[in-house]
């Protein structure tokens, strides 16, 4: 029997033929190789499967996955499901890892302090403005190495360093799989639920304070991207799922809120775009759950709040977009 390895790498794959090979390079360049690198096709119908297949020849690590078409929580699940590394590390397949050294240095802060999650830097890669930009690092490693929970998460959602992607950091298998954590399917925005399920079962967090991860931003299918009326629905779901099930006294249950509620500000960029005839629907759906803002902590998220108390969703909406989108075309 194989000696159990440190990480289980998963890449969920779906019809990314002109990206994967860099993905799955940048994976196997780490200088820290014990682990075990899932690829988990999902349906591909160009031929990511056949990239798949050709680098599990040559690479004993790689297990590939072939199943029917899913989506990506459905392709994350079934990586979950098969994992039998000690800690997860999920990788989008049009994304990479810029340093081979990575993974190196999550093992070394396991190794010292054995976190459920250790976070780590990212980088946008803008593709309208074909830039980079740092979005999250710098991670002030003096509070989060206190191992204060509540300290810690409320730093990190203080200074907009809460995890809002499954990418950005690594989680102990044993936390996921034994509550079993799956990512919710048909919808988007599916990182928000599954990092919500994460930090109410964890109690400890620590952070490698570089910059690795390298998202490529303002695709199609991203949420601020052109996903629009799904978009909304999708993170008005999770917002209806969760909002009776969080305490509205207990600290950890009001950060979260708090998390839920900026997230529900940034569907004010897709309902700007949302024609006239879909508007009426989802502006009910607006006006239903706005009582999740009240739990925002921040100075700039208690004034959006204000401002559609007295001017309404529809008219901040525009402002939040036109904001959104002349940031884009800077940063």
């Amino acid at each position: 029997m194989e000696p159990r390895k440190v990480f289980s790498i998963v890449i969920p794959v779906y019809n990314v033929e002109k990206q994967l090979e860099q993905c799955i390079d940048s994976v196997l360049t780490q200088t820290f190789s014990d682990f075990e690198f899932l690829l988990i096709n999902d349906g591909s119908t160009d031929s990511s499967l056949k990239i798949c297949l050709e680098y599990q020849k040559k690479d004993s690590r790689i297990k590939v996955i072939d199943k029917e078409n899913g989506g990506a929580s459905s392709a994350r699940n079934e990586g979950i499901k098969n994992a039998t590394g000690d800690y997860l590390i999920f990788v989008d397949s049009d994304d990479f890892i810029e340093s081979e050294n990575l993974v190196s240095e999550i093992n070394l802060k396991i190794i010292q302090n054995s976190a459920d999650v250790i976070l780590y830097g990212a980088k946008n890669f803008n593709l309208l403005t074909n830039s980079y930009s740092i979005s999250r690092g710098n991670y002030n490693l003096e509070v989060i190495e206190k191992f204060n929970f509540l300290s810690t998460v409320d730093y990190l959602i203080l200074n907009n360093l809460f995890p809002g992607s499954a990418w950005v950091f690594a989680t102990k298998t044993s936390v996921v799989q034994q509550n079993e954590l799956y990512f919710r399917t048909n919808i988007i925005a599916e990182d928000i639920d599954w990092v919500t399920k994460i930090f109410r079962v964890i109690n400890k967090v620590d952070a490698v304070n570089d910059v690795y991860y390298i998202y490529r931003k303002n695709q199609d299918n991203s949420v601020t991207g052109n996903a629009g009326v799904k978009g909304i629905n999708s993170i008005v779901s999770i917002i209806e799922d969760w909002f009776p099930k969080l305490s509205k006294t207990e600290k950890l249950d009001r950060y979260l809120l708090h998390n839920l509620g900026y997230y529900y500000f940034t569907t004010l960029v897709l309902f700007a775009k949302i024609t006239n005839k879909e508007r009426p629907v989802l502006l009910k759906k607006l006006q239903q759950n706005f009582q999740i803002t009240q739990f925002v902590k921040t100075r700039k998220l208690k004034v959006l709040r204000f401002l559609c108390q007295v001017f309404g969703i529809n008219f901040v909406s525009r402002i939040i977009s036109k904001l959104y989108y002349i940031k884009e075309k800077l940063v």
